[in-house]
C-alpha cells in the first residue's frame, strides 16, 4: 500500500510540505513530479482572510460571531426533557 507525502526537491534534498514520513530510510520511493514549477509558499492567514472576506454574504463582526457561539454552546448544553 502506498501513502503519499509531498516535498520539494531542492538542492539535493527533500524539504517536507506537511508532516514528513516516520520511517524513512532504508525505504524504496516513487517520485511523481508535477507539471508545475511553483514553489510551494507558506500560507498568510490574514492575507487569506482579506481575500475572502464578504465570500459569504454580509459583514459579521466580531462581537456578532462571539454572540452566535455563546447562543451555540448555551444550546449544547441545554438541559433536556
Amino acid at each position: 500500500m502506498y501513502k503519499q507525502y509531498e516535498a520539494i526537491y531542492k538542492k539535493g534534498q527533500l524539504q517536507w510540505i506537511g508532516s514528513p514520513p516516520s520511517v524513512l530510510e532504508n525505504r524504496r520511493v516513487k517520485v511523481l513530479l508535477a507539471d508545475d514549477d511553483i514553489e510551494a509558499k507558506p500560507m498568510n492567514i490574514a492575507k487569506l482572510l482579506r481575500q475572502t472576506r464578504g465570500s459569504l454574504g454580509r459583514h459579521i463582526t466580531i462581537e456578532e460571531i462571539d454572540k452566535d457561539i455563546r447562543a451555540m454552546r448555551e444550546e449544547w448544553t441545554r438541559q433536556w426533557d
